[in-house]
């Protein structure tokens, strides 16, 4: 028998039997999720029961590994419409048209004639990819800021 058997999954069981004591199905994902973690895990310092904790709030949470969870409302690649198979001519094209992109700079350059010096800053960082974060850094201002900005600019428009 190895360290799983012996130590870490005694460990698991009665921490996850305590969080769930009556659903045996929310128990049995929740062993799935913690071997899952335990065997991915990078450090060994870490007690078992961080990965039993890790996985009791990821199932509270509904978040779980693909395909393991029946009521899941995370997302997975295969649950979603894809083409397994057929002609490259049948997949629809996801880049906007012509018309929807110049649409989009004339709105962008009407909302930039009207924005002030922050406001265009903010305006040019999203564009870039910025995050909040990333943009109350920058301009020295904090996240809340950033976001009275964006408020102001959507009410301009």
């Amino acid at each position: 028998m190895d360290t799983f058997e012996t130590v870490v999954y005694p460990r698991f069981d009665k921490y996850i039997r305590r969080c769930f004591p009556n659903d045996e199905d929310r128990q049995s994902i929740c062993h799935a999720y913690a071997w899952y973690l335990w065997h991915n895990r990078k450090d060994d310092d870490l007690n078992p029961i961080c990965y039993a904790r890790a996985a009791v709030r990821a199932i509270r949470q509904r978040r779980d590994l693909p395909h393991l969870y029946p009521f899941s409302t995370s997302r997975d690649a295969m649950d979603r419409e894809c083409w397994l198979c057929g002609q490259m001519g049948a997949v629809r094209d996801h880049e906007p048209k012509p018309d929807k992109v110049a649409e989009r700079r004339e709105l962008i350059d009407r909302l930039k004639s009207v924005a002030d010096e922050a406001e265009a800053t903010v305006i040019d960082m999203l564009l870039d990819g910025f995050t909040q974060r990333q943009i109350a850094r920058e301009l020295g201002v904090t996240p809340h800021t950033v976001i009275a900005i964006k408020r102001r600019l959507a009410a301009k428009l």
